[in-house]
């Protein structure tokens, strides 16, 4: 190297560091440095590519410096059309000529679609353990008497004047009767109505409950007809918890038609439909079943045909750290994958068909459904095992969040390996200074076998999952800022503290308390916690910020209680226009208000 390109080195070196002290001091005095716009959406289409061009146009001339890109094929850039990069390509120019930073979101651990759409095995798993299987015909399937016990699921059993086996809820009495006209099936069906004589203090919730015997780490599947008339409510469900009240055992929406069905307070009229679950009973020895409405003002609903069955092998995992094991019912023969059984394979893992917002990706995975017609286990003709055998079968299965959520695996370390393929495409593509890594809502870990036997509890798990995702990030872009999510590495938020009567957080095998261990101290923190405590503990570590708010309210509001949470706080330099409704609506005025930052909300 020359002395001059050791000289200009210097200097640029000199210029950085006064740089970062000047923004070092305006980030402790409160200054903003940044304002930013989240865009969640893809660029994959000319007319998306349009709107998204349009936007930073728009943002620029309000004040905003950076655009947070949400785009979901960022995570499938392999897998991508020329034209999507042309679109990009066409984006980043844009954003260059306005003076425009734009910072791609990376690395869906939580929200994983994007991610298991390379492989659907990568799934968190829960365990399935000594699931009993009957062997018949040369193949074994599931026990269908090994399932709990539910008393009167057909909902016509009547002892005195209470439905047998289920009990209302406290307000729900009035609102609970038979109704022998109208049912699915059999004499009778449940029937739901005359929600006004529900108390303000019922909220119109109405439902039944029972608790039923179960046994630990079975995997089941619950099936229910219902039928509606005029029903205004915000929901309707059948929920499974534990019965000590430890954890929820499903978090899976009903399959239904989000308009019919979660358009709140618009009444629908739908004919008999089933609807299904499933559900692994993890720890529990007792579980309750309630089936009800939520927020209901008027109209009618029916139940009926309550069942539950075995789950089966339905969405099996296969891959090294979620093995599938066959032994005898004495637990004494542990039979052999290829030899005494065929290969299993669920050929519909992770396939279900591809929703509007990844329709342009080719459909061949990341979408996975509740339940399906589950692989049996087929015997080899030399097979040890014999019809009339009993077996036990552990596995492991990933379980739908809400309508389509599934994370990916915390402690399989194939996941790092599309990260790193990630972050050189994402590189390649829009060689950013910053770089936003979405941890978000990681609701199933800690359940799956460990590499080399290791034994990390759920937080450390994801404290060497953070990590690790940094080192990959400065593997490739080593001067680029990043930025992490801050739920799941808040102990006042998603990585709070599990006490021994608590709930823990969704279906973890423990909390997530200690997470934060393994982000690296440079790292910026983009809260979405408005609690004072959570910025002071992250200020303690010696964090700096960035506030993501508004989320489609008032920006006044969203002014004052984000004023209220940092208070004295230093390290906060920049907020973002957080929607996600896709409402830009009140773009100009929050950038406004920001230029009055700190002197706002009070």
């Amino acid at each position: 190297m020359t002395f001059e390109g050791k000289t200009m080195i210097r200097a640029s070196s000199a210029v950085v560091l006064l740089l970062l002290a000047a923004f070092a001091a305006a980030s402790a005095a409160g200054e903003l440095k940044e304002k930013w716009v989240f865009y969640t959406d893809n660029i994959a289409t000319k007319e998306k590519c349009d709107g998204f061009i349009a936007l930073m146009e728009r943002s620029k001339k309000a004040g905003y410096t950076h655009m947070l890109l949400d785009d979901p094929y960022l995570q499938a850039l392999d897998c991508m059309p020329e034209s999507y990069f042309e679109n990009s390509a066409r984006a980043r120019k844009a954003a260059q000529d306005l003076g425009l930073v734009v910072v791609p979101s990376i690395f869906n651990v939580g929200y994983s679609t994007r991610v298991l759409y390379h492989d659907s095995n990568l799934a968190a798993g829960l365990p399935a353990k000594n699931v009993r299987f009957v062997v018949g015909g040369g193949i074994a399937t599931p026990d269908p008497a090994a399932v709990p016990k539910v008393i009167n699921g057909g909902f016509e059993a009547v002892m005195g004047q209470v439905l047998a086996g289920w009990a209302p809820d406290e307000f729900s009495a009035p609102c609970v009767s038979l109704d022998f006209q109208t049912k699915h099936e059999g004499a009778s069906a449940l029937r739901m109505t005359a929600f006004d004589a529900l108390p303000a203090a019922a909220r119109g919730d109405c439902a039944l409950t029972q608790t039923v015997k179960v046994d630990p780490f079975k995997y089941y599947r619950l099936t229910v007809w219902r039928k509606t008339s005029g029903v205004k409510a915000s929901g309707s469900s059948v929920i499974l918890a534990s019965a000590d009240g430890h954890r929820r055992l499903c978090y899976t929406n009903f399959e239904i038609d989000p308009v019919a069905d979660y358009n709140d307070y618009v009444a629908q009229d739908s004919d008999w439909r089933q609807f299904q679950l499933t559900f692994n009973t993890l720890e529990s020895r007792t579980m309750t079943i309630r089936v009800g409405l939520e927020g209901a003002r008027k109209g009618t609903v029916w139940w009926d045909d309550l069942k539950v069955e075995p789950a089966g092998l339905a969405n099996v995992l296969r891959r090294e750290l979620t093995p599938l094991t066959v032994v005898s019912s004495d637990g004494m023969i542990q039979y052999r994958e290829g030899l005494d059984f065929a290969p299993v394979v669920d050929e519909k893992l992770g396939a279900a068909p591809m929703p509007d917002w990844l329709s342009v990706l080719p459909p061949k995975g990341g979408i996975y459904d509740v339940w399906h017609e589950p692989p049996a286990i087929v015997l080899t003709k030399d097979s040890r095992i014999k019809d009339g055998d009993v077996l036990l079968v552990s596995y492991f299965h990933p379980h739908v969040i809400y309508s389509h959520q599934v994370n990916c695996s915390l402690e399989d370390p194939k996941v790092f390996d599309l990260f790193d393929e990630q972050m050189k495409r994402v590189k390649a593509l829009w060689d950013a200074p910053i770089y936003v890594l979405s941890y978000d809502e990681v609701r199933v870990a800690g359940w799956e076998l460990q590499p080399a036997g290791t034994r990390r509890a759920t937080a450390q798990l994801l404290a060497r999952h953070v990590a690790t995702e940094c080192s990959i990030v400065r593997k490739y872009a080593p001067d680029a800022r990043i930025v992490v999510w801050s739920d799941m590495f808040d102990p006042y938020h998603n990585a709070r503290k599990v006490t021994p009567d608590g709930r823990d957080y969704y279906l973890t095998n423990g909390g997530y308390y200690g997470s934060w261990e393994g982000i690296p101290k440079d790292v910026t923190i983009f809260s979405w916690n408005a609690k004072p405590e959570s910025f002071k503990f992250f200020a303690g570590l010696g964090h700096k910020f960035l506030v993501a708010g508004y989320y489609d309210v008032p920006v006044a509001k969203d002014m004052a209680r984000w004023r209220k949470a940092v208070g004295d706080t230093p390290g906060v330099y920049g907020f973002m226009y957080t929607t996600y409704t896709k409402n830009y609506r009140d773009l100009e005025e929050y950038s406004k208000a920001l230029d009055q930052w700190p002197n706002v909300g009070q």
